[in-house]
């Protein structure tokens, strides 16, 4: 897959609204609740949880492609 398949793929307006969403939380996390470890504990089990989904992916598409040289020969 090249790159520019990826940015057809992925709209514009994502990566602010990723940002976006970011800032919000972290000022209702300082503003309201006072509690930045929370804001933290919150978006790094979010991310952990990304990383894991993103790594069994990859681990998925290793099988498939060991099972179809696997057929091939």
């Amino acid at each position: 897959m090249s790159v520019a398949d990826l940015r057809t793929k992925v709209p514009r307006f994502t990566a602010p609204a990723i940002a976006g969403l970011l800032v919000l939380s972290l000022l209702y996390t300082v503003l309201v609740t006072a509690d930045f470890v929370l804001w933290l504990a919150v978006w790094g089990g979010v991310f952990s949880i990304g990383v894991g989904a993103y790594l069994i992916y990859l681990f998925y598409r290793l099988m498939i492609a060991v099972e179809r040289i696997a057929d091939s020969q």
